[in-house]
C-alpha cells in the first residue's frame, strides 16, 4: 500500500471535518513536485497554546531564493482549504477543497486545483542545481510522506507532527549532533501518547539507536513500514 491508495481509503473512511489527512496529503504533493526544483517547502503551523493553523508553504532561505524566503506564500487550513496570500489578504478562504473532496471530485483535480490556486509555476526563476536542499530533497520527500502516512492514518489530537523551522530551530539542537551543518535539512517531531521521536529530514531517526530510515528505503523498505518504525520509537 502506498501513500496514494492510503488517501483514498482516508476519503471513503475517515474524511471529516476534525481530521488534517487532506492538508498532508496536498502539501506532500507540493512537496514532491517543488522542494528540490523551487526550494519550496510545507511547514507546520503552531501557534504554542493556540494549537494548529494548518501547513504554510514557504521558500527556504538558499541562494537562489534571494528575495522570496520568510513571508509564506499561502497554506492549507487544518481541514485542506487553500490560501494564496500574495493573492489575497491574509486568512481569505481562495478554494474550498475540503467540500470538493468530500463532493467526489478526483484526487487529480484537486491536486490541480490547489497548484493552480496557489500560482506555483512549473519552472523556478532560478535553477537551485547547486543548492544544498537539492541535495536533501530525496531523503526529505521520504520523511514527509512517512509524516502524511501517519497523519492520514491519526487525527490531530492523537498525533501530533511539528516540521516548522521556529519549532526546529528552538529544539533540534538538543537532539542532534549534525544541527550545526550547512543548510541543515530539517527534521519532523512527532508526538503520541506523552511521548516523542525526532525525525532529521536526511533521514536519521534521532532516538539514540542510530537507525537511518533514509538507509533502510534504499535498502528495500517502503515508506509504509517506515511510518510503522515511527510508531514503535512512540510505544
Amino acid at each position: 500500500m502506498n501513500t496514494d491508495s492510503l488517501f483514498e481509503q482516508w476519503r471513503s473512511v475517515r474524511g471529516h471535518k476534525d481530521s488534517w489527512g487532506l492538508t498532508w496529503y496536498l502539501s506532500l504533493q507540493i512537496c514532491k513536485r517543488y522542494y528540490g526544483s523551487h526550494g519550496l517547502v510545507p511547514w507546520v503551523i503552531l501557534h504554542e497554546g493556540l494549537g494548529y493553523y494548518g501547513i504554510s508553504l514557504n521558500y527556504l532561505p538558499c541562494s537562489s531564493n534571494k528575495g522570496l524566503s520568510g513571508k509564506p506564500i499561502g497554506r492549507f487550513s487544518m481541514t485542506g482549504r487553500v490560501e494564496n496570500w500574495l493573492q489575497s489578504e491574509l486568512g481569505s478562504t481562495n478554494y474550498k477543497l475540503d467540500d470538493l473532496c468530500a463532493d467526489g471530485a478526483s484526487t487529480d483535480e484537486l491536486i490541480k486545483v490547489a497548484i493552480r490556486c496557489l500560482g506555483l509555476s512549473s519552472y523556478p526563476q532560478q535553477t537551485h542545481l547547486n543548492c544544498r536542499h537539492k541535495r536533501w530533497q530525496d531523503s526529505y520527500i521520504l520523511c514527509f510522506e512517512i509524516a502524511t502516512i501517519l497523519a492520514l492514518q491519526y487525527n490531530f489530537d492523537d498525533l501530533m507532527i511539528i516540521n516548522g523551522m521556529e519549532h526546529i530551530r528552538r529544539h533540534l539542537p538538543e537532539v542532534d549532533p549534525k544541527y550545526a551543518m550547512k543548510e541543515h535539512p530539517g527534521a519532523f517531531q512527532f508526538f503520541k501518547d506523552g511521548k516523542s521521536c525526532w525525525l532529521s529530514g536526511d533521514g536519521r531517526l534521532l532516538n539514540g539507536g542510530g537507525s537511518n530510515l533514509w538507509e533502510q528505503y534504499m535498502a528495500g523498505d517502503s515508506a509504509v513500514s517506515l511510518a510503522n518504525s515511527i510508531l514503535s520509537a512512540l510505544e
